[in-house]
């Protein structure tokens, strides 16, 4: 039987709902600590993306970094062997059952990465920073005031053209694209379409299965401080609740 973990202190639970927005604080401290990395692997889970999904607010702000972004085949961990193995070995060592609070569980998770980095030993006698010592330096330097002085639109659209994605068109003839509604036309209803955006003129082409161009479509909330503020997507204005005032 699995371990039980405290309702009010579990690893699992809510950990998909964190905001896009904290995650990408996060990363500007380690990017700030490291340096911007050549390429990111992800899973498809949130925030990183899904399946065969448009990119992420938060991918497509790596890609305006520089930065390459390679998703794992879905369900296929032993995609990213190296890192799900140090991820249980840190588990090992970090012992979450025994946390009482957040601060204690950061405390040993920080404990625990300090160790595998500049503590443990291997069998050349040294440590994983004196076997790599230049992780010591930022090879790509990064500073959160001046990202908008390295991050690029350019780069976004030019990573983005690379790809293709599938929509189905729906029975009124519309496509949902990052959860805008555009038309493509009634006579294309419940077909299958494709996704091309062309760098240039920065808008979506939709072409048929044949690959002949059907329609072209202008993005909503699109632009550099759309990606950056990681706000691409559309967001169902919240009902007041009943006996509210206005």
């Amino acid at each position: 039987m699995g371990r039980r973990w405290r309702a009010a202190f579990s690893p699992y639970g809510q950990v998909s709902q964190i905001p896009p927005q904290e995650v990408q604080a996060y990363f500007r401290e380690v990017m700030a600590q490291w340096g911007r990395p050549q390429r990111i692997r992800v899973d498809n889970g949130v925030p990183w993306g899904k399946g065969q999904e448009l990119p992420s607010a938060l991918a497509l702000w790596w890609m305006g970094l520089g930065i390459e972004v390679v998703w794992i085949p879905p369900g296929k961990p032993q995609y990213n062997g190296v890192v799900e193995r140090a991820q249980g070995v840190l588990q090992q060592w970090a012992e979450p059952h025994t946390w009482q609070d957040f601060q204690s569980g950061q405390a040993r998770l920080a404990w625990a990465v300090e160790m595998q980095r500049e503590g443990y030993r291997g069998k050349d006698g040294k440590t994983r920073l004196e076997r790599y010592p230049e992780l010591r330096t930022a090879g790509r330097p990064y500073r959160p005031e001046e990202e908008a002085a390295i991050w690029s639109l350019a780069e976004v659209d030019r990573r983005l053209a690379t790809g293709s994605w599938k929509r189905k068109v729906g029975k009124t003839g519309q496509i949902s694209l990052y959860n805008w509604a555009y038309s493509v036309g009634r006579q294309y209803a419940r077909q299958q379409v494709f996704l091309r955006w062309d760098a240039q003129k920065r808008e979506w082409q939709v072409r048929d299965e044949r690959g002949d161009l059907i329609k072209t479509l202008k993005p909503k909330q699109f632009d550099a401080q759309a990606i950056c503020n990681l706000n691409i997507a559309y967001v169902k204005p919240s009902r007041r609740k009943r006996g509210t005032k206005a």
